[in-house]
This record gives C-alpha cells, sequence and structure tokens, in this order.
C-alpha cells in the first residue's frame, strides 16, 4: 500500500504539473484568436512557430507552408489564463527550428481581439525597417571590393546599377524582387580599371547615387 500511495502521489503532481501554465506549455482557452502566416525567413517544414503574451506561450503551431495558422490564446477569465493575450496586446512570435535553436521573429504584428482572423504577410529574423535607405559603400575607396547595404521596408523591385564616369552602365548587380529587411551585397571589381564609378539604387520612388573610387 505504501508504493503505491508513492505510485498515486506521484501521478498527480505530474497531472498539476501539465495543467498549470508555463513559459513551456499552454492550455486551450475559450477565448482564442488566429494569426496566418504567408511567409517566414528561413522557415523549414517541422520548424515550430510559437506564440507569447506576457512572456507565457499561447499558442504554437509546426510550419506546414504557406498560410500556416498559429493560434493565441487568450484571457477568458480562468486564473490559468490570466498571463494570456487580452484586448489590445501585441503578440510575439518565434521559431523553434528543428535542431533545437529558437529565434525571435519580426514583423508587422496586428493587435489582438478575441476571435479575430490575421494574415501576416512576412516575418523576419531581425527587425524590419521602417523606411527605405542606402548606405555609404564600405570601403570606400576600396580594391578591389566593396560592400553595399540597403533596407527596405516592404516587398520592393530593387534595381542596383554601377556606371562609370562617362555614365555608361559598367554592371547590373540587381533587378529583382527583394523581401522586406537589411540585404548586404559584394561588389568585386578586380577586372574593372581604376577611376570613379557610380552606384544607382532604385527602388519603387527612392532612388539615390553614390559615387566610387577603385584604387588599384
Amino acid at each position: 500500500m505504501k508504493y503505491l500511495s508513492i505510485i498515486f502521489l506521484s501521478l498527480s503532481l505530474i497531472l498539476a504539473k501539465s495543467n498549470k501554465p508555463s513559459m513551456d506549455s499552454f492550455i486551450q482557452s475559450s477565448a482564442q484568436a488566429f494569426y496566418f502566416m504567408e511567409r517566414i525567413q528561413n522557415i523549414q517544414a517541422g520548424d515550430i512557430v510559437m506564440c507569447y503574451c506576457n512572456d507565457f506561450l499561447v499558442g504554437s503551431r509546426v510550419w506546414i507552408g504557406t498560410h500556416t495558422d498559429i493560434p493565441a490564446m487568450g484571457n477568458d477569465g480562468m486564473e490559468y489564463t490570466s498571463n494570456y493575450c487580452s484586448e489590445g496586446d501585441i503578440p510575439q512570435f518565434k521559431v523553434q527550428k528543428y535542431h533545437g535553436e529558437t529565434i525571435q521573429l519580426y514583423g508587422s504584428i496586428p493587435s489582438w481581439q478575441n476571435n479575430n482572423i490575421y494574415l501576416i504577410s512576412y516575418m523576419s529574423e531581425s527587425p524590419i525597417p521602417l523606411q527605405y535607405n542606402l548606405e555609404n559603400a564600405y570601403p570606400n575607396p576600396f580594391n578591389p571590393s566593396t560592400t553595399f547595404q540597403f533596407s527596405l521596408p516592404e516587398f520592393s523591385e530593387v534595381i542596383l546599377t554601377i556606371y562609370n564616369a562617362k555614365g555608361q552602365v559598367v554592371e547590373n548587380l540587381i533587378n529583382e524582387i527583394y523581401p522586406p529587411g537589411v540585404h548586404r551585397l559584394r561588389w568585386d571589381a578586380a577586372e574593372k580599371a581604376s577611376g570613379m564609378y557610380f552606384l544607382r539604387f532604385q527602388t519603387g520612388n527612392y532612388t539615390r547615387i553614390q559615387k566610387l573610387v577603385l584604387m588599384k
């Protein structure tokens, strides 16, 4: 009987712990919202997308592709949901990679409201810039390569072109659509002659021209 009592006590403790909300688990609430994810940077099938409110896990889903829906449990007045999402809260999202690493996600996340459904077009592994920008090339002057860094607040068609001092096109570096975020591109000018060049960065209504000096 003594051993049976110990077993029953252990089972009771396990069950009690499984029903206790924590940062590692969540239980269903009658208040819920769903966030449908269209794209997530570097996501792979089998990764787990997790939703947090007030540093508590309030929902998770294994990534199965575009429009995977992530539940977000809310505070329905029960004690165990007291730290779950409330009206107006902005949830946070993370990805637990298949190999175990956990990565914070960033994007435009609508505030939580009960029984709502949201579509998030893109989530990034780094904060998404608020505006378009082209940083100064580094190094500059350079020999034989330099790096360009540009920021995009949304999906944008990017055109990066190198001109010589006569205004002639030397090289078309980019002409394609890029996702929001900070991007870097290295230009190797080992086969180009020393002298002055110009970088033209264009995306939407934003255009910037930058002088480059190649010194060999």
